[in-house]
């Protein structure tokens, strides 16, 4: 009997002290519990290396979880914008639609005969006010495409102009080196009778003579001048250039200093009598033909 109740008491205990275990706790007081060491087992300072290794862990996939958020939002946006670019093409693909197999032309003919009926219909409404407006309209329209085409016509017709004056200015240059000046050049009466060479008996008298039906012609007065007169013979016909060019040196002011001296050398000399009397100068050779284009100058 006795060792019956002994060993109810031990049963007891046990499963006291079992379910004390349990609770983490023991006959004897709190209990502490060792982590076994071995391949499961670890280190406190394994463990703070594990637990950063953890946090970082857990702030990478965070980080990534972030971008992948962005990238995802950027992307539905973007589908959005599609869609809805892709709403607006079709729209104005169907609108279109709508004007296929229409000619432009066509339709601008048939508004301007409908606008016609419309001013007949008025007028014979007795409309006129309207019908005038229309008419008033439609000149005023006409006038400004009017100005518009002139306007183009004559910017085209200047520069047309001012490129043909360009080109006359040219020939007429070219043809008076051709005419007036080959006749200076050979002159019998400006080499054998004046101290000017024919370039400079050019440069006074060039202005005096244009070129008419290919010849040149000469006048009392240089080019411009107000009373320009065309020299001719006593018989009324075109002076020739010889006959011309004598006459305008010898009525010159200063003949006297571009014409030759006809004195003849030695003690019976004397003077042409058909020759002017020439006034004594002091100067002589070049300096009389500078001193008389200095003095034409003036």
């Amino acid at each position: 009997m006795t060792k019956k109740t002994t060993d109810d008491a031990i049963i007891a205990s046990g499963i006291a002290s079992g379910a004390l275990s349990l609770m983490g706790m023991s006959l004897f007081g709190p209990r502490v519990c060792f982590e076994p060491e071995g391949k499961g087992g670890q280190t406190a300072d394994e463990g703070a290396k594990n637990g950063a290794a953890d946090d970082k862990g857990t702030k990478d996939a965070k980080t990534d979880k972030g971008e992948d958020s962005s990238l995802l939002h950027e992307v539905m946006q973007k589908k959005e914008k599609i869609a809805e670019l892709s709403t607006a093409l079709e729209a104005a693909q169907t609108a279109l639609k709508r004007f296929d197999g229409i000619d432009p032309d066509q339709v601008r003919e048939l508004l301007r005969a409908q606008q016609e009926r419309e001013q007949k219909d008025a007028e014979t409404r007795g409309d006129f006010e309207r019908a005038r407006d229309m008419m008033k309209t439609e000149h005023a329209r006409e006038i400004d495409a009017w100005k518009t085409q002139v306007a183009e016509l004559t910017a085209t017709f200047e520069g047309r102009v001012a490129e043909l004056e360009a080109t006359l200015a040219q020939a007429e240059d070219t043809i008076n080196d051709l005419t007036i000046g080959s006749n200076f050049d050979t002159s019998g009466f400006i080499t054998g009778e004046t101290v000017l060479p024919p370039s400079k008996a050019r440069a006074l008298y060039g202005s005096y003579f244009d070129v008419e039906d290919g010849r040149p012609v000469a006048y009392n007065k240089p080019r411009g001048a107000a009373d320009r007169t065309k020299m001719v013979t006593g018989a009324g016909e075109t002076m020739s250039f010889e006959a011309a060019i004598r006459s305008l040196i010898e009525n010159d002011p200063d003949s006297g200093s571009l014409l030759r001296s006809k004195i003849k050398p030695g003690a019976g000399s004397g003077t042409d009598s058909d020759a002017k009397a020439a006034p004594t100068s002091s100067l002589h050779g070049a300096s009389r033909i500078q001193a008389a284009l200095n003095k034409r100058k003036k």
